[in-house]
């Protein structure tokens, strides 16, 4: 195993999930926001898609998608989405992600977290 590899344990995973459930708890103590913006999450989830390849343990470069006013409801394909023209920096923890996949960000505690992707 490489000198910086990253064993995710027991111990681990434990932590981060008392983690993310404090700070969703929190966040349901806040009262509701509306007008989210990238640098202002205002509902804590993006749309998105990966504008490099994004190692796991690493952050990279995602597009943010917002929906079309105009697209048919509910969505035949992707053209349901528009590229908003605003980017995120987002941290890839559970897996590398290639460039050009659908990736779903959830804002924690400081920081953009891909908590789902398109398969390979």
């Amino acid at each position: 195993m490489p000198d910086d590899a990253f064993v995710l344990n027991r111990r681990t995973v434990e932590r981060l999930a008392r983690m993310l459930k404090r700070s969703e708890r929190d966040e349901q103590r806040r009262p509701a926001r509306h007008g989210a913006s990238v640098s202002n999450p205002a509902h804590a989830f993006l749309i998105g898609k990966t504008d490099e390849a994004i190692a796991q343990f690493a952050s990279g470069t995602v597009s943010v998608y917002g929906l079309d006013p105009g697209a048919s409801v509910p969505p035949a394909d992707e053209t349901y989405l528009d590229d908003t023209t605003n980017n995120i920096e987002a941290f890839s923890l559970f897996g590398d992600v290639a460039t050009g996949k659908w990736v779903l960000c959830q804002w924690v505690t400081g920081f953009w977290l891909i908590v789902q992707a398109e398969c390979a």
